[in-house]
């Protein structure tokens, strides 16, 4: 992955008590997920594992554009764990690079949209 790769795009989570909040992967957050699981790929094969430990750990650092002091506890109290996976899923997906197949997929369900 390049750093040019990336793309800033926000995700809802809702909160348990109907909140929503924004999750948002900058350079940063990759950055400081990247220096705890030592890299991208690590962090994303414990994702994988559904360890709680790390989709917390992506959700703080997916709010901290909004929120640079949220802690690991108060991510834990705050959101469901299957919303919580699926949020971060999607938005791990908004911000990493889309693969050859996915990008030849998009374009040719782009030029023929009649096929979806």
């Amino acid at each position: 992955m390049s750093l040019e790769d990336i793309r800033e795009k926000k995700t809802p989570i809702t909160t348990l008590t109907g909140e929503t909040k924004y999750l948002l992967f900058t350079l940063n957050a990759f950055a400081e997920i990247e220096e705890t699981y030592e890299s991208i790929n690590n962090a994303l094969s414990a994702i994988g594992d559904f360890r709680i430990k790390t989709i917390i750990d992506f959700i703080k650092v997916g709010l901290q554009h909004d929120n640079k002091e949220i802690t690991n506890e108060e991510v834990s109290n705050l959101f469901d764990v299957g919303d919580s996976i699926k949020a971060v899923n999607e938005a791990l997906k908004k911000a990493m690079p889309e693969s050859k197949e996915e990008k030849e997929e998009s374009e040719k369900n782009e030029q023929n949209p009649a096929t979806q």
